[in-house]
């Protein structure tokens, strides 16, 4: 089942708990759940399981732990796609 955007509570307040099997979108990657939980992929990343990637990403400030070629869209509208060499990486305005 896919549930979006990660929340960790409800419309009407109710925290949310994530079942085995259901996925999310975390900072413009889907996650599948291993174990039951509330926190994020970055909090418990033991209990989910990086499924792909959505495009493109859109925020304030770019994704924690991008993955390479990975598109993140800032507030003010401008593209960056995600580059590593092997040795470094970093968000690139093409």
């Amino acid at each position: 089942m896919y549930n979006k955007t990660f929340k960790f509570r409800s419309t009407q307040g109710t925290p949310l708990i994530y079942k085995r099997g259901q996925q999310a979108v975390f900072e413009g990657k889907v996650y599948t759940c291993l174990q039951d939980t509330n926190k994020t992929p970055f909090q418990q990343p033991y209990r989910w399981n990086f499924y792909g990637l959505t495009e493109p990403f859109y925020s304030d400030t770019a994704p924690l732990k991008p993955y390479p070629n990975q598109v993140w869209i800032s507030s003010a509208g401008i593209e960056y796609t995600y580059l590593n060499d092997g040795n470094s990486g970093q968000w690139v305005q093409l």
